[in-house]
């Protein structure tokens, strides 16, 4: 089965349950290294009308900081979360990752994803930082 075919049948059932336009309402939300940070790359989000999904990317470390190894939630705040590895999301939106402590050991980490991440009208967004847009299609998209 596509991503795409998945990514609407996922969409049909979120529907169907009545969830409104917020982290609900977002799929493909894999972390991955890019080189430089943790992003969210192609992240589908359906938008307000729900007529169009926007493809978006968003930066991890715009939303997350590093607390003595543990994540923590802030906006743009030093060093972020760059120095983690082996990030996924895992059951109910929780991210884990290996992430740095103070002491330099690697210790477990994780965080809640919707307790700062949201739908904004089709982008990813936490804070004031809004995902960046990569494309978009019609939903429900033809298959």
């Amino acid at each position: 089965m596509s991503l795409k075919a998945i990514a609407i049948a996922w969409a049909c059932a979120v529907l169907t349950q009545g969830v409104a336009a917020d982290f609900d309402s977002c799929t493909n939300l894999l972390p991955r290294w890019d080189g430089s940070a943790w992003v969210f790359r192609r992240s589908f989000c359906i938008n307000e009308a729900y007529d169009m999904w926007i493809v978006t990317a968003l930066n991890l470390s715009q939303c997350y900081t590093l607390d003595d190894g543990k994540i923590v939630a802030a906006a743009n705040k030093a060093p972020g979360i760059d120095a983690c590895v082996d990030c996924y999301v895992g059951v109910s939106s929780i991210m884990y990752c290996s992430c740095p402590a103070d002491n330099g050991t690697m210790i477990g980490a994780q965080t809640r994803l919707p307790d700062t991440i949201h739908n904004d009208d089709g982008y990813l967004a936490c804070f004031d930082q809004r995902s960046t847009f990569i494309e978009s299609s019609p939903y429900p998209a033809s298959s």
